[in-house]
């Protein structure tokens, strides 16, 4: 049992809180198929071409992300979409965006403890932050809502609405300054070495690796703890 005494938890979404059960390709293509649907002109493209060309935008896009550490919004990704194809969508993104992510929404399952370790943290008066890489804000919010997680939130800073994403310094300090943390009382859970594990490092705050099946880290990240079950976790 780890006791964390630090008044702010930063907390990662995916394979932290929920756990996506399909690799990134597949449900990724399924989720641009349903954009076809949304297009006011299609440039007489099938929706096989569509989807092929559309998958290659957004690797190329998601690349740069990982690059430059800057993050792209939903919106950059359809417009990119249009003015690479010469299709057009409808001009409510929104609606666009809550059909490409419901594809993800249906694979996506809550971890087992998730809720018990949240309730346990609010118990003790802690602060919790959703703080996530993810070019759509959308998906986020609607996560959240489908696993009733909005309740136990403070705060939810996402990279495509900050515009840049772990593991940058520029992330953790962002949404430390907004929400008025105090680095040295503030921790980060993640699964990601290299992303949220990372982000602590280059921010300078302490972190939780969160590691459900032991994986080795291959970078050799630094971190504070690591857990491979959220109740080894005590909120004191």
């Amino acid at each position: 049992m780890i006791d964390i005494a630090h008044k702010n938890i930063l907390l990662d979404v995916g394979d932290t809180l929920v756990k996506i059960t399909e690799p990134f390709e597949i449900y990724t293509n399924r989720a641009i198929e349903q954009l076809f649907y949304y297009l006011t002109d299609n440039n007489n493209l099938s929706i096989t071409a569509f989807t092929a060309s559309s998958m290659k935008i957004r690797n190329e896009i998601r690349a740069e992300a990982h690059k430059t550490l800057e993050e792209f919004s939903f919106s950059y990704f359809l417009r990119r979409i249009e003015e690479k194809l010469l299709v057009s969508f409808l001009d409510d993104f929104e609606k666009v965006e809550a059909a490409y992510v419901s594809e993800e929404l249906k694979i996506t399952s809550l971890i087992n403890g998730t809720i018990p370790f949240l309730e346990s943290a609010k118990s003790a008066n802690k602060k919790l932050y959703i703080a996530t890489n993810n070019f759509s804000a959308i998906h986020v919010i609607l996560l959240l809502e489908q696993f009733d997680l909005l309740r136990f939130v403070d705060g939810i800073f996402i990279s495509g609405e900050m515009g840049v994403r772990k593991p940058s310094a520029g992330f953790i300090d962002s949404i430390c300054k907004s929400a008025d943390l105090d680095k040295t009382e503030t921790i980060i859970i993640g699964d990601k070495p290299t992303m949220d594990l990372q982000a602590a490092l280059n921010s300078g705050i302490d972190s939780i690796w969160y590691n459900p099946s032991s994986k080795e880290n291959p970078d050799s990240v630094l971190f504070t703890y690591q857990v491979q079950h959220h109740h080894q976790l005590n909120f004191v």
